[in-house]
């Protein structure tokens, strides 16, 4: 069992990989309307990058939280550490770490979770030797659903490149 699940911790990171640091045009601050501007100032959403694979944010599959609170389960760390040694190469490079919950319990207390959640692993990225700076920790509590939101597809972190 353990194997199956060092394997999908793996294939994880080895995805993360491919879209942090092998390309896909992650990495490319030219907004390519040739207007030379470079950058777009930080906006996500309608910023004519919707085509891109550098607006499609990263699910830390690999990120696990004890039930309710913002501690990290032990499982995280490995997949952490291996997220944070791809980001040490890219120390110019801006991310929104994104806290999502799903709708079960209070609104208040779910947005709370989830802001709280992505200062976790902010905290934990900056203890391991990035930059504070680098990242912007966001709470959306359940109004980001990837599925129904009344499962557990929706409790994710979730890190997007963006340009501030």
């Amino acid at each position: 069992m353990k194997k199956l699940n060092l394997f999908k911790y793996a294939a994880i990171f080895a995805a993360f990989c491919v879209l942090f640091v092998a390309g896909c045009g992650f990495f490319d601050d030219d907004d390519d309307d040739d207007d030379g501007a470079g950058n777009n100032g930080g906006t996500v959403g309608n910023d004519n990058r919707n085509n891109n694979p550098i607006d499609i944010p990263v699910i830390l599959e690999g990120v696990k939280f004890q039930s309710g609170k913002a501690i990290l389960d032990t499982v995280s760390y490995a997949y952490l550490d291996g997220v944070i040694k791809s980001l040490r190469n890219y120390p110019e490079m801006k991310f929104e770490i994104q806290g999502h919950t799903d709708n079960v319990g209070k609104r208040d207390s779910n947005m709370a979770l989830s802001k709280n959640r992505a200062n976790t692993v902010k905290e934990y990225f900056v203890q391991n030797g990035l930059m504070a700076d680098q990242f912007r920790a966001v709470g959306y509590g359940p109004d980001v659903p990837i599925a129904s939101n009344d499962t557990e597809l929706n409790r994710r972190i979730e890190l997007r490149r963006m340009f501030w």
